[in-house]
């Protein structure tokens, strides 16, 4: 795991990995086969799908709202009882949506609950990677 400038987080060791509790900022995150890790953030658990190496980045833009961008393997983003999958090579900003506000004092912070849900948002990784490979080979320096 890697933290980011700015990042806070409590993280916790697990018997195979480890889980991190995202307050603020952005992590990097990866396991090798076997290995796992949990990231809880906004009220949302982002975790490797299965065993195989996963890798990813959560980055916390505001209370209710996360960029999510899975680099290898498949990530699976939960929340109450709703559940999406993240596949390598994409990348989502997630808003977290209570449906009734509540007593809550402090309305702005989500809970995992079955009342928050998921609005997803894809976002043109690909598009921009190709752009930037393809603008890469054209201005490479030519051989003398």
């Amino acid at each position: 795991m890697v933290l980011r400038q700015n990042t806070i987080a409590d993280v916790h060791a697990f018997p195979n990995g480890f889980s991190a509790n995202l307050d603020n900022g952005t992590v990097i995150v990866s396991s090798v086969a076997g290995q796992t890790f949990q990231v809880i953030a906004d009220g949302a658990t982002i975790r490797p799908l299965n065993a195989q190496p996963t890798s990813g980045q959560i980055s916390m833009v505001s209370p209710t709202e996360l960029i999510l961008t899975s680099t290898r393997g498949t990530l699976e983003v939960s929340m109450g009882d709703e559940v999406k999958t993240l596949e390598a090579g994409s990348s989502y900003r997630l808003e977290v949506e209570a449906e009734a506000p509540g007593p809550d004092p402090n309305p702005q912070s989500p809970r995992a609950t079955a009342r928050n849900r998921f609005l997803w948002i894809a976002i043109p990784v690909i598009g921009a990677v190709a752009g930037v490979v393809i603008w890469r080979a054209l201005v490479s320096p030519s051989a003398p």
